[in-house]
């Protein structure tokens, strides 16, 4: 698929056609590909998790590629959330966002388009661009997305403190808002990829935004 000038490749595992129950879109970080989110060895096997985790229930699984994380690349993610919406109108997004795709993930919460379809954000190992305007467009937008923080202790790309001070902005901005931030100690730059729970984070995403 194609959205301007730039050309869009998804692997997928599940029914494009739809409907699917609930759709996880996995955002790959800087110098990687759509291959990062669909390799079955990398990060213990995690990804071959997701994927017949989503199988099994009736849901999809995505990793596109995109060319930035700018303007560009959240048009490209944009059109493919549209292009799945049309065999599956109901099913609620959930973004997985590595590394520098954290701001990919901030940027589209607060799209008016893509943010009201969104079930929950999973950060893992990312990045926000600037840390208070992050919070307040999460909180902002009234939609009440779900947001899940994994960081590794370790991290030498991207310091955990600053992911928990961005956990922490959001739980200033809105006290009760559905946030968690899980520190895996020790952890690196990969280890919230290896080490996340899908299915208990999509679970509990799914209950606080439904209630």
């Amino acid at each position: 698929m194609t959205d301007g000038p730039h050309k869009t490749t998804i692997a997928v595992v599940g029914k494009v056609e739809g409907p699917a129950k609930a759709i996880v879109m996995f955002l790959h970080g800087r110098g990687a590909g759509l291959k990062a989110g669909f390799d079955d060895w990398n990060f213990g096997g995690n990804f071959n998790r997701i994927k017949n985790l989503m199988m099994r229930s009736g849901g999809l699984y995505v990793s596109p590629s995109f060319a930035n994380f700018d303007d560009a690349g959240r048009a490209q993610v944009k059109g493919v959330m549209r292009a799945l919406a049309k065999g599956s109108p109901d099913a609620p997004v959930f973004l997985a966002c590595a590394s520098a795709a954290g701001r990919l993930c901030t940027a589209l919460a607060a799209d008016k388009e893509a943010g009201p379809r969104l079930g929950g954000i999973l950060f893992l190992g990312a990045n926000v661009k600037e840390i208070a305007p992050a919070a307040a467009a999460l909180t902002k937008t009234g939609y009440r997305i779900p947001i899940f923080i994994g960081h590794g202790s370790k991290d030498k790309v991207v310091d955990w403190v600053r992911q928990e001070l961005f956990f922490k902005a959001i739980k200033a901005a809105a006290p009760d808002y559905p946030a968690r931030f899980t520190l895996y100690a020790p952890g690196f730059h990969g280890t919230p990829m290896r080490m996340v729970d899908w299915r208990e984070v999509i679970n509990w995403m799914l209950t606080v935004k439904s209630g």
